[in-house]
């Protein structure tokens, strides 16, 4: 019972430890997280330093502090994306609080707040306002909501297709079209006329873009596992290498305090007359790690998705007759002699018909017939045509005989589908099933 317990001790210990690893390296990628900063002032306008100011996220309960400098400016630097409550406090003043403050992903969000003389203990609240100006920055960025992601309808269920909601993005697909459920939609997608390989696409501020050609995204995560996409457009600093184009920030969602989750199906088939097969179902669930400390800390999101599509495609292609097959080449030299039956015309192109390598010298009594000098026309397999495979360096009857055959190539023959129709090229004509299963985690 001891060595049972000792072991579940290690692996629970193994995997808190390896979360907060991993927790720690997510958040400290500068390029998703975000800043507030402001100035902190008195009721007559004067700057009050040495103020204590503490940004809580409303999600997590999670704190970060700083102290107003003397010119009164606070700024609290790695902030993940979220709402959170910013207040100011100071001995003699009351507290003052901005509540409901919204921070995008690599956001910035100025505040002020004016103090008033009185107790600490009495709090003055203040709702945050949208801010409809950047004024911390001069780069362009534009958010994709959690609001928006969850409720709009997204065929193939691809995040990628929501980046043309966004002013200055242009896809070389139709919004929402089933095309964007592959993987090379970031690479179709343009952001102010740039090419699309020179999107930089970042997951938690990990790049996640394929190195080879920077075309298609990697390790794309489920919707549903999204909290917001930020789209920055242009004047973005040097943290944002690798790309000339949009840097596409995707954050993630994350646990909170309390547990929640959900799960969903989504079908298309063709019984609802639906244009493609696709099924669509998953699930997630967050929440802390340790429900029962008072002080919850450490978090975790899980999330599963799975994709069924079924498409079809037609394949079209030349394959070998039935004739070809016993090594008789009659068809394809009866369209050469067809296309050379005039002498006086200039020597027309077709099908081959076979003549006799060197290789093949002397054997079954066959002959060479030397290759014309270089420049000249070489009309050895329209000859071979014309005379029904009667003149030197053809085979007989046009047939390849049997004991010259390659037995590798024979049998790579024989495993090619057999024609659909009779026609000697694209005889091979056939809706192919093009099965896909997928399956997503995120963590």
């Amino acid at each position: 019972m001891f060595k049972n317990l000792t072991r579940y001790g290690v692996v629970v210990s193994l995997f808190l430890g390896s979360t907060l690893l991993v927790g720690k390296f997510c958040f400290g990628q500068s390029q998703v997280l975000g800043k507030i900063s402001g100035v902190i002032t008195d009721s007559s306008g004067a700057v009050v330093p040495g103020a204590k100011i503490t940004a809580t996220n409303k999600d997590t309960g999670q704190t970060s502090n700083t102290t107003t400098n003397d010119s009164g400016y606070y700024v609290v630097l790695n902030l993940p994306a979220g709402t959170y409550d910013v207040g100011a406090e100071k001995e003699g003043f009351e507290r003052c609080v901005s509540a409901g403050v919204h921070l995008d992903p690599a956001g910035a969000v100025q505040l002020t707040c004016t103090m008033t003389v009185g107790k600490t203990t009495e709090v003055v609240t203040v709702s945050a306002e949208a801010q409809t100006v950047q004024t911390e920055e001069a780069r362009v960025a534009r958010v994709i909501s959690d609001t928006q992601i969850q409720n709009i309808p997204v065929n193939g269920r691809n995040f990628a297709t929501l980046l043309a909601l966004q002013p200055g993005v242009v896809q070389e697909f139709s919004f929402n079209n089933f095309e964007s459920m592959d993987l090379f939609a970031t690479q179709g997608t343009h952001v102010n006329g740039m090419r699309g390989d020179a999107n930089n696409l970042l997951i938690e501020g990990a790049p996640s873009t394929r190195t080879r050609a920077n075309g298609a995204m990697v390790a794309a995560p489920s919707i549903d596992a999204i909290s917001e996409i930020n789209i920055v457009t242009t004047g973005y600093m040097p943290e944002y290498s690798r790309g000339a184009g949009g840097q596409l920030i995707l954050q993630m969602r994350s646990g909170t305090e309390a547990y929640h989750g959900g799960a969903y199906e989504f079908v298309r088939n063709n019984v609802f007359a639906a244009n493609n097969w696709l099924n669509n179902f998953g699930y997630n669930f967050g929440g802390p790690v340790l429900p029962r400390s008072s002080e919850k800390k450490l978090f975790f999101f899980w999330s599963q998705e799975w994709s069924r599509i079924r498409t079809t495609g037609t394949t079209v292609a030349t394959v070998p007759t039935a004739l070809m097959r016993q090594g008789n080449l009659s068809e394809s030299c009866a369209v050469l002699a067809a296309a050379n039956a005039d002498p006086t015309m200039r020597p027309q192109p077709g099908p081959p018909c076979p003549i006799v390598p060197s290789y093949l010298a002397g054997q079954d009594g066959l002959t060479f017939v030397q290759p014309p000098p270089q420049g000249q026309s070489d009309l050895r397999s329209i000859n071979c045509a014309l005379s029904g495979g009667s003149g030197p360096g053809c085979f007989p009857n046009e047939t390849i005989p049997q004991d010259l055959w390659s037995s590798n190539g024979m049998a790579f023959v024989q495993m090619m589908a057999p024609p659909t129709n009779s026609s000697l090229g694209s005889n091979f004509i056939m809706e192919i099933p093009s099965p896909s299963n997928e399956r997503k985690e995120t963590i």
